[in-house]
């Protein structure tokens, strides 16, 4: 029977490892429902209302927690996981945060990888099935691998040195990198949100969300797409790990573990106790919202890509723009100002030169943005006719005709 302990060193080899280890381990990893802990016939215990039931022997009996009742599941991935050398050797709280993140998790179609942090070199010890079709490595073949097996000739340096030094610092961050696929060594771009994980305040793990965005990337005409990490404050948000689902990978931010872990004597794994629903997790924060007139908006696009992709129509528009990125509100803004020529002589109203400024900016629902247009001088019917060029321009970007819409305020 599982009992509630309220805390739990992180034990094993893990907790044995120098701090030296520590930090060399975090150099590398941009290469790359309920919660369970492994009982005592393989099986992951997972919290949930009902029978707690056993996969292998249809063993069935009722387990009281103040959580609610047990319930274990298994599958043949975390199967395979449990016997490799590399996730033999994590402690039990370690496990019990790789089988709670599995469990939200649909392994098929997110490609997340975590790595070990607490031991040299910060060995991988989880990847979903997507991960491997994107990389191009079965898990058995990445499992205990550094993630620099997917990084190669054309993946920038600065890039890869200012990623070591954020993991070091332990900061959640964002990266784009290009990445070699393991099978057939074609490059691709891979775009990375980082997490920290961290249980009574130390680190255990490093979790990385990985999207594949080399379609998107190498279609660019005018623009060069760049390699970067970034780690700025709004990432530095603190998430518990009982509230972590899907979205909570769509930004970097840090998880933590709650005050009360599960403990399955039988094995010593721990089962990270979901939260309260009604407790609230931290809120992502949302930017200043400008004084907008157009605005497409639902794009469930990072807003670096949308930068770029709006510095190339604009190219390909002959408009003249200027890109910068800034924190308002507490939350990243990606900023774009066009210049254009008066308008010609047979346009009524101001003749002066055309300016505007482009906002892209994270809206409520995690992982879509919103892009803003706000004229700051020049003709008004210019200024319309620039947006109606750049929604044709940027029409693959929406995912129905209601995402590009034009707000009820008259123009000025």
């Amino acid at each position: 029977m599982c009992t509630i302990k309220p805390t739990i060193e992180a034990d094993g080899a893990a907790s044995q490892t120098s701090e030296a280890a520590c930090s060399s381990a975090t150099a590398d990893i941009g290469g790359g429902g309920g919660a369970g802990c492994s009982g005592p016939s393989g099986c992951l215990v997972e919290l949930a209302t009902g029978a707690l039931e056993h996969p292998s022997c249809s063993e069935s009996m009722q387990c009281a927690t103040g959580a609610g009742r047990l319930q274990m599941a298994d599958n043949s991935e975390l199967s395979a996981l449990r016997k490799l050398p590399a996730f033999q050797q994590l402690s039990s709280v370690q496990r019990g945060i790789i089988h709670r993140i599995a469990s939200v998790l649909n392994s098929q179609t997110d490609s997340v990888v975590l790595t070990n942090p607490l031991q040299q070199d910060g060995p991988i010890v989880y990847v979903t099935q997507a991960w491997q079709q994107m990389c191009g490595y079965r898990m058995h073949e990445a499992v205990g691998q550094n993630p620099r097996l997917t990084q190669g000739e054309a993946s920038d340096t600065a890039t890869l040195r200012a990623m070591k030094i954020a993991l070091t610092q332990q900061r959640a961050c964002k990266v784009r990198l290009v990445n070699y696929r393991g099978d057939s060594n074609d490059k691709f771009w891979n775009c990375l949100s980082v997490h920290p994980i961290f249980h009574e305040r130390k680190l255990v793990l490093f979790a990385a969300r990985l999207q594949d965005y080399s379609y998107q990337l190498t279609r660019f005409v005018s623009t060069a797409p760049a390699q970067f990490c970034k780690a700025v404050d709004p990432y530095q948000r603190t998430m518990q790990l009982g509230h972590v689902d899907l979205r909570s990978f769509a930004r970097p931010c840090a998880f933590q573990t709650g005050q009360s872990l599960l403990e399955c004597p039988e094995t010593g794994d721990l089962v990270i106790e979901p939260e309260d629903d009604a407790a609230p997790s931290t809120p992502s924060l949302q930017p200043e919202q400008y004084v907008k007139r157009l605005a497409f908006s639902g794009i469930p696009l990072e807003p670096e890509y949308l930068l770029e992709r709006l510095r190339d129509e604009c190219a390909k528009l002959n408009l003249p723009c200027q890109a910068c990125e800034l924190v308002s509100g507490g939350a990243e803004v990606m900023r774009l100002e066009i210049s254009a020529p008066g308008a010609t002589a047979d346009q009524p109203g101001d003749h002066g030169e055309l300016r505007a400024l482009v906002h892209v900016m994270a809206e409520q629902e995690a992982g879509y943005h919103c892009i803003t247009l706000t004229r700051l001088a020049g003709n008004t019917f210019q200024f319309h006719s620039v947006y109606r060029a750049l929604r044709m321009q940027l029409a693959d970007l929406l995912l129905a005709p209601a995402a590009a819409v034009e707000t009820g305020a008259a123009p000025r």
